[in-house]
């Protein structure tokens, strides 16, 4: 029972820390660290992926370009269809 409950609650509170964060910045460490603690928990959910890019590439501007490019690969791995996260990882 707990192994649903753990990820599920992680990916509420990086919800919850990524809509703090577009008012207040310095959230989205908070919604990072729960990305990737639910993320450990469910490796193939491309969406969360998709997400911990996104506030990744938000939060360090011009930063680690070949860390991005790694997540956006993995990303493309597990869903191929994701045309928009193809654009993305040209523009990083």
């Amino acid at each position: 029972l707990q192994a649903k409950r753990i990820p599920d609650a992680l990916k509420a509170q990086s919800a919850q820390a990524a809509e703090l964060a577009k008012d207040d910045p310095t959230k989205a460490d908070a919604a990072i660290r729960a990305l990737r603690q639910y993320l450990e928990f469910r490796p193939t959910d491309a969406e969360a992926l998709e997400q911990l890019v996104t506030l990744l590439r938000d939060r360090n501007k011009g930063g680690d370009a070949a860390a991005l490019l790694r997540k956006y690969d993995d990303i493309l791995r597990l869903d191929p269809s994701r045309h928009a996260v193809r654009r993305e990882a040209l523009k990083a």
